[in-house]
């Protein structure tokens, strides 16, 4: 299985981000939420695989789907 390179982990978290609805985290929002979230285990050596899609990204979905 291949694991797509731009959204894995954090890499949604870039300066400017679109947003593509108005449920979507602010570049504010996000600095306050992103240390709250865990790391994953394979950006600190300790295995597993890399994540399908970005923190950011799904918390937008989430934030969607409750509006």
């Amino acid at each position: 299985m291949r694991f797509s390179r731009s959204p894995i982990g954090n890499a949604g978290d870039r300066p400017g981000r679109p947003r593509a609805y108005d449920t979507d985290l602010t570049d504010e929002e996000w600095q306050c939420i992103r240390p709250l979230l865990p790391v994953a285990a394979w950006l600190e050596g300790r295995g597993g695989r890399p994540e399908g899609y970005c923190h950011r990204v799904m918390l937008d979905a989430v934030f969607l789907a409750c509006s």
